[in-house]
C-alpha cells in the first residue's frame, strides 16, 4: 500500500518582517525590546506571609514547598475554634489603581471541599480590609487541589488606590489548611497579539513571543506566511474567558507555523470554549514542540487541512461532561477531508478521545503514545478511526490505561480501507484493547494489522467483527485479558472474530494466552459465526476455558483453521452393519464438518452415521468357549477393557449385557453369571460399551442419487461440533439397503491445543 506524505519541510517565503511581543510578566529585558508588550498587574505575590492582620487561631506562613507560581505560597492554617465570618489574614500593598481592568487571576487551594462563597477575596483602599471595596466569592473547590480562578471586579471604578488584600472565612469549615498564590488584574492580551499580527505585511512573517503568561478572552485568527513561536515551557497563553470558539483560529490560510509554546484552555472555568487550536481549510501548516490543554472539546485539531506536519506535540485533559474531546483530531470540513500529514513523537494524556480521525485519507505517523484516555461519562477511547478514511499508516502506537484502546469503525455506509496498523501494544484498557467493528453497510477492508499486543484488558483484547473484510491479521498477542466479569460472557475473550459479514480475512500467529475470566466465561480466541476466513498459527494456553474454539462456523469447510485433519472411510450401503473408529482425538478437536460421496448411485434409502464422542467401542474375539452360568470370558486382547465397563458377550446363536468386575490378563471376569454359552466356532465375541454422555451426528443417505452426487453438512449444522482429548471418532453404516451403492464418508477434524 503507498501512502502519499507531504512534501519533506514546509516552504515559507523569506521572513519579511519579525515582531517581537512581551508578554505580561515578562522580564524587564524582554519588555525593554519588545514591540509590542502585554501587561498586568501584580497585586500580591504571595511570596510572604501576610502579617498585616491576622486572626486569632490562625497561623500564616510561606509554604515554600506547596505552590504555584515564584518561591512560596501563601498558606493559612485554620483551627476549629474559627467562627464564619471571620477575616483570617490581609496583607499590605503598595497601592494599587485596578480601575482600568475587570478580572483577577489567582491560584487558591483547600484541604477541605468548599462551595461557592465559603471563601472571599478582600480589596481594601482601607487597612486591614475594614471597608473593602471588593468582596468577591471564590468558587467551589476539590480538597487538596490547586485550582486556578479567574475573578470578575464588581467595582473597578473604585479601585483606584487599593492597599490591602485579605482572605475572608465566611462558613466555618472546621480546621482546615488554605493557600493563595499570584494575585494579579490581567487584561486582555489578545488585543496586543491581533494587533502584533496586524502589523506585519500582506505577505507575512514573524511573531515571536517572549518568555511568560498571555491572557487571550476572544479567539485570535493568524494569517497567511506566519510563523509564530515562543520560548517552549516558558511561554504560556491561558484562556480567561468563555467565548465558546476557539483560542487560536487558522482558516483558509497557508503556510502556517506554530512552535515553542503552551495553550491552556482552563475548562475549570471555561467550560464551553470549544478549540485549542483549530486548524481549517488551511495547508502547508507545521505544529512542532507544542504543549495545548485543557480544552472543553479538541485540543488540536485539523478539519478539511492538507500537508500537515505534527511534531513533538503534547496534548492532554480535553473535554468535559457531556462533550467529546480530543488530545489531536484530524476531520473534515464539509466535503473536504483532511489530506496528507505526518505525526511523530505525540503523548496525548486524559483526553476523551487522545487521538481521533474522522473524514482523513494519507496519513503517516510514528511514535504515537496514548495515556488515560476517558472521561467520566464517555465511552474514552485512545486511538478512535472512524466513518470514511483512507490510507493511514501509524507504526509504534502505545495505549495506557484507556477506557477502549484502539477503535476502528465505519457506520452507516462508510468505508475504511488501506489502513497499516503496525507495532501497537495496549495495557490495562478499562474495556477492549484492539477492535474493529461497523453498522449498517459499512465497510472496514483491504487493511494490514501487524504485531498487536493487548496485555490486561477489562474486557477483549482483540475483537475482530462488523463488516471487516479482506484484512491480514500478523502476529497478535493476548495475554492475561477478561479481567471485569461485569462485562458478559461475549466481551471477554483474548482474540474475539465475530459475524457473518467477517469474510476473507487472514490471522496469522496469533497467541492467545492467560486470559482468565470467570471459568467458562473466558476464550483465549473465539471464532463466532465468521465465514471464509483463514487463521494459520493459532496458539493458546492457560486459558480459563477453551485456548482456540471456532464456533458457530456457518461453513467451516470454506474456512482454513491451519492443520485439517481429514478421516474417511468408504462403505458398501448394501453389505453388513459396521461401525468403524476412524480418529483418536489427542486433545479437545473442533469438527468442522463432513461430506457423504456417492461413487455409485442410489436408488433407495441407506442409513449413514457420524459419531462423535468419548466413545470406547472396542471388540475382541474369544480364545476359548465361554460356559453358560460361570463368569469367565477369555478374549485375545483383555487390555481394550477396564473393570465396571458394560460389555455384551454374542455369537451367532446368542447375545447378552452383562458388566466386567475384574480383569486378569486377556481373562474378563464378569460380575453375573453368563446366561448362555458362547462358542469359538460361532464367532464368539466380547464388545466393548459407549458411555452414557456420547453425542451423536446421524446422517441419512439420501434417496435416488446419481454416481457422483456428495452431501456436505457444515459444522454449524452439525449437533455437537467438539470432541474431547481420547475421544474416538467413529464413522458407522447400518447397511442392509437394497438398491445401494458406495458412499465415501469424510470428516474434517482440527486440534484446538
Amino acid at each position: 500500500m503507498s501512502i502519499a506524505a507531504p512534501a519533506q519541510g514546509i516552504h515559507r517565503p523569506p521572513r519579511l518582517a519579525t515582531v517581537f511581543v512581551a508578554l505580561a510578566d515578562a522580564s524587564d529585558k524582554s519588555k525593554a525590546q519588545a514591540d509590542y508588550a502585554c501587561r498586568q498587574v501584580m497585586i500580591e505575590p504571595c511570596e510572604a506571609a501576610w502579617d498585616e492582620l491576622v486572626a486569632a487561631n490562625v497561623t500564616v506562613t510561606a509554604d515554600t514547598t506547596d505552590k504555584k507560581k515564584g518561591s512560596a505560597s501563601v498558606k493559612f492554617a485554620v483551627l476549629d475554634a474559627v467562627p464564619a465570618a471571620t477575616i483570617l489574614a490581609t496583607e499590605a500593598i503598595t497601592s494599587k489603581n485596578l480601575s482600568s481592568g475587570t478580572k483577577l487571576l489567582l491560584w487558591v487551594k483547600s484541604s477541605v471541599n468548599t462551595l461557592s462563597g465559603d471563601l472571599q477575596l478582600l480589596l481594601d483602599d482601607h487597612a486591614s480590609c475594614v471597608s473593602p471595596v471588593e468582596t468577591i466569592n471564590l468558587p467551589a473547590l476539590t480538597a487538596n487541589v490547586w485550582r486556578r480562578v479567574r475573578l470578575v471586579l464588581a467595582n473597578p471604578n473604585l479601585d483606584t488606590a487599593i492597599i490591602s488584600v485579605g482572605l475572608k472565612y465566611v462558613t466555618d469549615l472546621g480546621a482546615c489548611n488554605l493557600w493563595l498564590d499570584d494575585i494579579k488584574e490581567i487584561f486582555a492580551d489578545d488585543v496586543t497579539i491581533a494587533a502584533a499580527i496586524a502589523s506585519l505585511p500582506v505577505d507575512g512573517g514573524s511573531i515571536a513571543f517572549s518568555e511568560g503568561e498571555a491572557h487571550i478572552d476572544t479567539q485570535i485568527d493568524f494569517i497567511s506566511n506566519l510563523d509564530v513561536g515562543g520560548q517552549g515551557l516558558a511561554t504560556n497563553f491561558v484562556l480567561t474567558a468563555d467565548n465558546g470558539t476557539s483560542m487560536f483560529r487558522i482558516l483558509s490560510k497557508a503556510n502556517v507555523t506554530l512552535h515553542d509554546f503552551i495553550a491552556d484552555g482552563d475548562k475549570l472555568n471555561n467550560p464551553t470554549a470549544a478549540y485549542g487550536i483549530n486548524f481549517n481549510l488551511s495547508d502547508n501548516v507545521k505544529v512542532e514542540r507544542v504543549e495545548v490543554k485543557n480544552f472543553s472539546y479538541h485540543n488540536l485539531v485539523f478539519g478539511g487541512c492538507t500537508n500537515i506536519w505534527v511534531d513533538k506535540f503534547t496534548g492532554s485533559n480535553a473535554g468535559v461532561v457531556g462533550v467529546g474531546g480530543a488530545g489531536l483530531a484530524f476531520g473534515n470540513q464539509g466535503a473536504v477531508n483532511s489530506d496528507g500529514a505526518h505525526l511523530s513523537n505525540i503523548v496525548c494524556i486524559g483526553n476523551n478521545y487522545n487521538f481521533g480521525f474522522d473524514g482523513t485519507q494519507n496519513i503517516e505517523g510514528v511514535n504515537l503514545r496514548s495515556v488515560d484516555g476517558k472521561l467520566a461519562d464517555s465511552p474514552g477511547y485512545g486511538f478512535d478511526i472512524e466513518r470514511n478514511n483512507a490510507n493511514i499508516r501509524l507504526t509504534n502506537l502505545s495505549s495506557l490505561g484507556d477506557n477502549r484502546g484502539f477503535r476502528i469503525t465505519a457506520p452507516d455506509t462508510n468505508v475504511i480501507k488501506n489502513l497499516q496498523i503496525k507495532n501497537y501494544y495496549c495495557y490495562d484498557a478499562d474495556d477492549y484493547g484492539f477492535a474493529l467493528a461497523s453498522a449498517g453497510t459499512g465497510t472496514i477492508r483491504d487493511s494490514d494489522f501487524d504485531d498487536i499486543i493487548c496485555e490486561e484488558c477489562d474486557g477483549n483484547g482483540v475483537a475482530v467483527g462488523g463488516n471487516t473484510q479482506k484484512c491480514h491479521f500478523g502476529r497478535v498477542t493476548a495475554k492475561n485479558n477478561g479481567q471485569d466479569a461485569t462485562l458478559g460472557t461475549t466481551e471477554r475473550c483474548g482474540v474475539k472474530v465475530s459475524g457473518a459479514a467477517v469474510l476473507h480475512n487472514d490471522f496469522k500467529d496469533v497467541l492467545a494466552y492467560d486470559d482468565q475470566g470467570t471459568p467458562t466465561q473466558q476464550y483465549g480466541t473465539l471464532i463466532d459465526a465468521a465465514d471464509w476466513n483463514t487463521f494459520k498459527d493459532v496458539k493458546g494456553s492457560g486459558n480459563a476455558q477453551w485456548d482456540f474454539l471456532p464456533y458457530a462456523v456457518t461453513d467451516a469447510l470454506n474456512s482454513s483453521f491451519g492443520e485439517l485433519i481429514t478421516a474417511q472411510q468408504a462403505f458398501d450401503l448394501s453389505g453388513a452393519a459396521v461401525r468403524i473408529p476412524v480418529f483418536t482425538c489427542p486433545c479437545r478437536c473442533y469438527l468442522g464438518g463432513y461430506k457423504v460421496a456417492y461413487k455409485e448411485a442410489s436408488s433407495a434409502d441407506a442409513g449413514v452415521a457420524l459419531k462423535i464422542g468419548r466413545y470406547n467401542y472396542q471388540l475382541s474375539l474369544l480364545t476359548a468357549n465361554a460356559a453358560a452360568a460361570q463368569k469367565v470370558c477369555a478374549v485375545a486382547d483383555g487390555t481394550k477393557f477396564w473393570a465396571g465397563e458394560a460389555v455384551t458377550i454374542s455369537d451367532s446363536a446368542a447375545s447378552e449385557a452383562n458388566t466386567i468386575d475384574t480383569i486378569s490378563g486377556n481373562n474378563l471376569t464378569m460380575l453375573n453369571n453368563l446366561a448362555n454359552a458362547y462358542t469359538v466356532a460361532n464367532a464368539g465375541k466380547v464388545e466393548g460399551s459407549e458411555d452414557d454422555d456420547d453425542h451423536f451426528e446421524l446422517v441419512t443417505s439420501e434417496v435416488s442419487k446419481s454416481l457422483g452426487y456428495v452431501y456436505s453438512q457444515t459444522a454449524r449444522g452439525m449437533d455437537s461440533r467438539i470432541a474431547m482429548a481420547g475421544d474416538i471418532i467413529t464413522l458407522a453404516c447400518a447397511g442392509g439397503k437394497v438398491g445401494t451403492g458406495e458412499v465415501i464418508m469424510s470428516v474434517w477434524i482440527m486440534p484446538m491445543e
